[in-house]
């Protein structure tokens, strides 16, 4: 039988029972990358214990979305130690602290964006911050961390088309953000006009309408301008 979160006298049994609820969800998680199943539990273990060690540190609910990406932060730490101490090779990504807010992961969870350089991966953070609500960073991150949408909407509990329409809303204001305060990031003006001339000589609806093509030129009106900003980043040579 799987050894339980044990409480101390002085902590209530309710923070023990939240995270003790995400054993299957982060068995799951684990058994999805490694193939042996005594380690899959023995990492469920380490990931529950440690949350509970470091709740102190933890200012939340871990009932909540936040509270659980928390943990999973720690069971996504857990695995990448237990494929480097095995030599298991990892998807080629920089790894970089998250500069966090309260309710984000503890400092010590790292998140890994594939990007040329760790420096440009916290830029992109703070892009997301300055341009994107909540759900929208959440799900954008996620997804630049090599989750598929289906993982993401596991994480988040919420439902596959939220994510999809998050991620297109956030997507949406990120190029915009872009284009407009660090255009160098998307291939440089010259590659953003050259997709954008591409993306208007389209036809069969790719095409921008006039009103996006107006907005294109006076940066407004916003949501017209990010909706040109979406239809132009397909023909960038760097997918965004």
């Amino acid at each position: 039988m799987a050894h339980q979160v044990q409480n101390e006298p002085d902590i209530p049994d309710e923070f023990s029972q939240q995270i003790e609820g995400l054993r299957p969800r982060l068995a799951g998680f684990f058994r999805q990358r490694i193939k042996v199943v005594a380690d899959t539990d023995d990492l469920v273990q380490m990931t529950l214990s440690a949350a509970y060690l470091g709740r102190a540190k933890y200012r939340g609910t871990v009932g909540d979305r936040r509270g659980e990406r928390w943990v999973f932060g720690i069971a996504a730490n857990l695995l990448k130690k237990y494929l480097r101490d095995r030599g298991i090779q990892e998807s080629h990504t920089y790894s970089f602290e998250v500069q966090h807010e309260a309710g984000w992961p503890e400092p010590s969870v790292y998140m890994e964006i594939p990007t040329e350089s760790p420096e440009y991966a916290q830029r992109l953070l703070g892009y997301l911050k300055q341009c994107c609500t909540d759900y929208e960073q959440e799900v954008l991150t996620l997804f630049y961390t090599g989750k598929e949408f289906i993982e993401i909407a596991e994480l988040l509990q919420i439902g596959d088309g939220s994510v999809r329409s998050y991620f297109r809303r956030g997507r949406m204001k990120l190029l915009a953000y872009l284009v407009e305060h660090d255009i160098d990031s998307l291939g440089g003006a010259e590659e953003v006009r050259r997709a954008w001339e591409e993306v208007c000589s389209q036809t069969g609806g790719e095409e921008p309408t006039l009103d996006e093509k107006r907005a294109w030129e006076k940066r407004k009106p916003v949501e017209k301008f990010r909706l040109a900003c979406l239809k132009m980043a397909r023909y960038l040579k760097a997918p965004y």
